[in-house]
């Protein structure tokens, strides 16, 4: 899907669902490749998505503790 479609759907609802991946790029589908809507990762975002949004790639060694 071109990323003008993907825009025109996003406006029709704000409740639309975003994901944040691992190298910072956001997409409409889970799946890191698919409906990219934001992949200008500049240091400044990433400053945004760890400070603002406190987003964390969570490690092995996280998912122990959660499960825990």
């Amino acid at each position: 899907m071109a990323r003008e479609e993907a825009s025109a759907r996003r406006a029709e609802g704000a409740d639309a669902l975003l994901y944040l991946h691992q190298d910072f790029r956001v997409t409409e589908s889970m799946w890191e490749n698919e409906n990219v809507v934001f992949d200008e990762v500049s240091a400044e975002w990433k400053e945004f998505c760890t400070s603002v949004l406190k987003f964390k790639v969570q490690d092995d060694l996280d998912l122990l503790v959660a499960a825990a």
